[in-house]
């Protein structure tokens, strides 16, 4: 293993790895820094009128971000710090919104017979995480009629709230469930990091100690000439959990992504990568699974 290095690019979310023969290497696909400590941007949205009280579409950064104290009033738009909120991960991961969202966990008709909608998902997404972060389906449905207070607290505080709890470990690698802390007056909320990156690796001929094959001919492999293309890589989780990667479940040690080398004429190497955003944040291995017919 004549080369081996690793180079973090968080700003561009992609971590480089160089490889001169064929080995087995880890890497951690990180945030530039821990979210939880940081601040987000909360935009306010419509106000969504359910049972005689209402709520308010909202995100952070961009994600849907939800009311989990019903009985206070809606912060005004603005920037707010966050903490970690690791109590709340499996019910924000699966609320409308999250990358999670399971349509067939929730209701399938409203407390008075009609059909579920996109503003039914997120009213019913934010009594469940009331319930998760108050523990008490009274105060998750503070202000509404007693009609829909016995139906959430069946349905939502019970039946969701069960299957939550049951699947937890569902929850993927790279995803953290965060609190807001809007001020004294107004509620915290609760919102979600889905941070993804990517990885390139160049690979490097070992006596060379460049990225170039020995009698290459134009990077192409005719005549005499040898190339580095189509050199596979398999990239495996290696995170303590499941990872989502696309639409599609991975268990620790199981392959996530194929690449392949080609040559790059702008980077001036043979790489291969994934797309930038491929990859929940996590820990993966990059192992050398096949070489070409002219290496």
């Amino acid at each position: 293993m004549k080369e081996k290095t690793m180079e973090r690019i968080t700003s561009s979310k992609i971590v480089r790895v160089a490889m001169a023969m064929a080995l087995v290497l880890s890497v951690a696909i990180v945030p530039t820094k821990a979210y939880a400590s940081g601040n987000v941007n909360v935009s306010i949205g419509k106000s969504i009128p359910y049972a005689g009280y209402e709520t308010t579409q909202m995100s952070a950064n961009g994600n849907d971000a939800y009311c989990i104290e019903p009985s206070r009033s809606t912060p005004d738009a603005g920037t707010y710090p966050t903490s970690e909120a690791g109590d709340l991960a499996a019910a924000m991961w699966f609320s409308y919104g999250a990358p999670g969202f399971d349509a067939s966990m929730w209701p399938s008709s409203w407390y008075d017979g009609s059909g579920m909608d996109e503003d039914k998902y997120r009213v019913a997404s934010h009594i469940l995480l009331s319930y998760a972060n108050l523990g008490s389906a009274a105060e998750a449905t503070y202000g509404t009629s007693a009609e829909f207070a016995s139906w959430a607290e069946r349905e939502i505080a019970g039946d969701v709230w069960s299957q939550v709890n049951a699947r937890a470990n569902e929850v993927s690698t790279g995803f953290s469930a965060i609190r807001i802390h809007a001020g004294s007056d107004a509620q915290t909320l609760a919102s979600f990091t889905w941070e993804r990156g990517g990885v390139q690796v160049t690979k490097a001929d070992a006596e060379l100690g460049e990225s170039e094959a020995v009698g290459g001919n134009g990077h192409a492999a005719e005549g005499v000439g040898t190339t580095l293309s189509g050199i596979e890589f398999a990239i495996t989780n290696a995170s303590e959990n499941k990872v989502l990667v696309g639409d599609a479940w991975y268990e620790p040690g199981e392959v996530v992504a194929a690449i392949e080398t080609e040559w790059d004429e702008e980077i001036g190497s043979y790489i291969a990568k994934t797309a930038p955003d491929a990859l929940p944040y996590g820990t993966y291995t990059i192992q050398e699974t096949a070489t070409n017919d002219s290496y």
